[in-house]
């Protein structure tokens, strides 16, 4: 799980909306289990065609997954699409372990790799907790902000409510 603190605002930069949040949430994982579904079974040009964004086949790695996570958020708005648009990238990123470099082929071939050992659970699992910590996150940084003038105490702070939200997931 990456840090958000740098871009997020906080809590003060909007809440998110409760209706529909549960929804978006489900189909977001829904679409990424089906993709990984077709990514393992199929290769990653099938599961972006599953997507309907397969003019992704050879693009950079960052691209694609930008892509993917844009098209699982899609018609979503503001807070809510930033939130779970990130949460997708990074579960994504996670997975992939990328080392080296971030090529189309190395995407696929780290992706699958984490599906056979993980399965698709596992990446929905990745998935879930991105956003848990994220929204829990979300809503308590600023008061953490605001009662520490230490990056270390922030960042431990962070560490612990990861820690937690990966424990419950």
């Amino acid at each position: 799980i990456a840090s958000r603190s740098g871009g997020r605002g906080g809590a003060s930069g909007g809440h998110l909306a409760g209706g529909g949040r549960s929804s978006s949430v489900g189909r977001a994982a829904s679409g990424l289990a089906g993709f990984g579904t077709v990514l393992g079974a199929d290769g990653l040009a099938q599961a972006l065609g599953s997507l309907g964004i397969e003019d992704l086949r050879g693009k950079p790695a960052g691209e694609v997954i930008s892509r993917i996570a844009d098209h699982l958020s899609d018609g979503l708005h503001g807070l809510e699409q930033d939130v779970l648009r990130g949460a997708i990238q990074q579960a994504i990123y996670n997975a992939a372990e990328l080392t080296g470099d971030p090529t189309y082929e190395n995407l696929e071939a780290s992706l699958q790799l984490f599906l056979s050992r993980d399965g698709v659970e596992g990446l929905v699992e990745l998935f879930l907790t991105q956003y848990v910590f994220d929204r829990v996150w979300l809503l308590i940084e600023d008061y953490v902000n605001k009662r520490t003038d230490s990056a270390g105490e922030i960042s431990n702070m962070e560490v612990a409510i990861e820690q937690a939200c990966r424990s419950n997931v």
